[in-house]
């Protein structure tokens, strides 16, 4: 009886362990639902803490793109505010120049590009917008009755030909050249004709300021020359009005 009575002690008290145990991994597991519960709110919280710095980014984005834009429109505005007033500067600047220069060509402007021919050592100067090409000159010049004798010939250009011109007798009233003791180099065609003019050197194109010009005002003799240059001696010409009759 005595060790009926020890035997039913030990096993009351394994029962009270087990269901000690047993409440104390109650206790931890619902700690664990509670830790896990909170972490996940926390989650939550994070989220909901993220969310407006998103939006602010955004926000952000769209002020930096309305701001280049303005800033687009604003330096277009200047660079045709620019644009407006170099426009009238040299508005200003053509018609100062015209009250300064009234008889100056229009192709001269406030400068112009040219080349300089020389004929017997007299520098002759053609605006370049006035030459459509320049050729060598030859001596196989095509001979044509009743035509002035400042026509030295026809030169052949492929199928077609333009009439060389002696400048010399034409315009400085100098005798024709003889082309066969003493030939000229170059020919400078005329811009939209068929007439080109003989010359012994031709230069490299040039800039040449109008305001370094002497411009020749209204005058029944040569009107063919419209100016001249003094430092290089340069006589400027009027292609336009070298085969005046009374020039």
């Amino acid at each position: 009886m005595m060790g009926d009575k020890g035997n039913n002690a030990i096993l009351d008290q394994d029962e009270a362990m087990d269901s000690y145990f047993e409440g104390l991994l109650s206790t931890l597991d619902v700690g664990a639902d509670v830790e896990e519960n909170s972490l996940s709110a926390n989650n939550k919280k994070l989220l909901q803490f993220k969310a407006p710095e998103v939006e602010n980014n955004a926000w952000q984005e769209r002020v930096s793109a309305a701001e280049r834009l303005e800033a687009e429109k604003a330096e277009a505005v200047r660079l045709e505010a620019e644009k407006a007033e170099a426009v009238r500067l040299e508005a200003e600047k053509a018609e100062a120049d015209e009250m300064l220069f009234p008889n100056r060509p229009n192709w001269a402007a406030s400068k112009f590009d040219a080349l300089i021919g020389s004929v017997n050592n007299v520098n002759i100067t053609f605006p370049a917008a006035a030459i459509s090409g320049e050729l060598e000159f030859s001596d196989d010049l095509k001979k044509m009755d009743g035509q002035p004798d400042w026509v030295l010939g026809l030169k052949m250009t492929g199928e077609d030909f333009i009439a060389v011109i002696d400048l010399g007798c034409l315009l400085l009233n100098q005798p024709v050249r003889d082309t066969n003791l003493e030939p000229y180099k170059k020919v400078l065609r005329l811009e939209n004709s068929r007439w080109g003019v003989a010359l012994d050197t031709v230069s490299p194109e040039v800039e040449i300021l109008s305001s370094d010009v002497k411009w020749r005002g209204e005058s029944p003799e040569r009107q063919w020359l419209c100016g001249v240059q003094s430092e290089k001696q340069l006589v400027i010409v009027d292609p336009t009005k070298i085969f005046l009759a009374d020039k």
